[in-house]
């Protein structure tokens, strides 16, 4: 009697646990909850308890006829299940290598406003099993359009937000990834939701050459992503500068015009190119360089209130220095959308991705 109600303790729990994973959309965690306890309670059950055993033993011996029939009989109650002990070890044993497969579970986000690209059909070229990953897309490659209205900059900023919130919830207690081909503001302002959260992968899609995705990798063999001038030059008493970053292109004066008589503080590789972001330091450590560039500009200009930010890089830069640009200690960054098209303004339109007016769309 007390095995079983033992065993009717340990359903319950896992069945608590079970119900709840399954109320979050954890559908895989709640299948292994079932599984460890249910062997679990299988195992405890097959050796019966202490107390059975002993109430059992007390009343064999008191209605055995000699004392050889009472110790046979004992024996044979002594030894466990061993069919019942054999499935709860397995199920057991299966539980736990499920839980532990499905925390090893890859969430990835990817943003797509281009094209429809995702890792789904593509995750043998990153040695991933399609049970290892599960993809969350902010899809708005039917509505974007380059020649962006403040209506619609709204209603993408407001599934940006609501998606990437729903990522971060959703793949809390998992390993995360992030993917993207959209506009660099977009993906910035995203970056902002995910303060402070890891992102354990970034996946690359290499539309030049290969045409197939890569994962960042760990190395130090990169080159450095430095300033071309002097901070010191800057005019100190302006309120407004341009920060222009040069991963994949060079950012040309002749794009920079509708900036007027602004300084123009570049943060340059030495030679631009497609793919330059091939490590997980390497991004660490440009988007470190340039929040602490756009720190510096607000210690060398006190009245600076604008930044004018223009990024030519990966889109996993752009989502890194969107989770590290502060709301409070730095003045407004204004994030553009580069047009080559434009003939006047190379930079039609951008977003605020800080502060009170975070997500607010600016026509240039």
């Amino acid at each position: 009697m007390i095995s079983l109600i033992v065993a009717v303790v340990i359903v319950g729990i896992g069945a608590f646990f079970a119900v709840r994973q399954f109320s979050n959309q954890n559908k895989e965690q709640g299948v292994a909850s079932v599984l460890v306890t249910t062997g679990l309670s299988l195992i405890v059950g097959s050796f019966g308890s202490i107390w059975d055993k002993i109430i059992k033993t007390v009343a064999i011996l008191k209605n055995s006829q000699t004392v050889k029939d009472s110790i046979h009989i004992t024996k044979e109650m002594s030894e466990a299940n061993i069919l019942q002990l054999v499935v709860g070890v397995v199920l057991l044993a299966i539980g736990i290598y499920f839980w532990q497969y499905v925390k090893n579970k890859i969430y990835i986000l990817n943003i797509n406003a281009y094209q429809d690209k995702r890792i789904e059909g593509h995750n043998r070229d990153l040695g991933l099993s399609t049970f290892e990953f599960k993809e969350r897309e902010i899809d708005f490659i039917l509505i974007f359009t380059k020649d962006m209205k403040p209506t619609l900059a709204k209603q993408i900023v407001h599934l940006i937000e609501d998606k990437t919130k729903s990522f971060k919830d959703e793949s809390k207690e998992f390993k995360r990834g992030y993917t993207g081909m959209a506009p660099i503001p977009f993906v910035a302002l995203a970056g902002t939701y995910l303060k402070k959260e890891k992102i354990d992968h970034y996946f690359e899609y290499d539309k030049k050459i290969t045409e197939k995705f890569y994962k960042l990798t760990s190395g130090t063999n990169y080159p450095p992503l430095r300033l071309s001038e002097d901070l010191s030059n800057l005019n100190t008493l302006a309120g407004e500068v341009v920060l222009a970053i040069e991963v994949t292109t060079e950012t040309l004066d002749a794009h920079l015009t509708q900036f007027n008589e602004l300084d123009v503080v570049r943060l340059s590789v030495d030679t631009p190119g497609d793919n330059t972001i091939q490590f997980k330091e390497q991004l660490v450590d440009y988007s470190n360089k340039v929040v602490e560039t756009i720190e510096e500009l607000g210690k060398k200009m006190p009245d600076l209130k604008k930044i004018h930010f223009v990024c030519s890089s990966q889109s996993c830069l752009a989502l890194e220095i969107g989770k590290k640009i502060d709301d409070r200690r730095m003045a407004q960054v204004i994030c553009y959308f580069f047009d080559r098209e434009q003939q006047e303004k190379k930079y039609p339109w951008g977003l605020v991705i800080n502060g009170n007016e975070k997500g607010k769309f600016i026509k240039a």
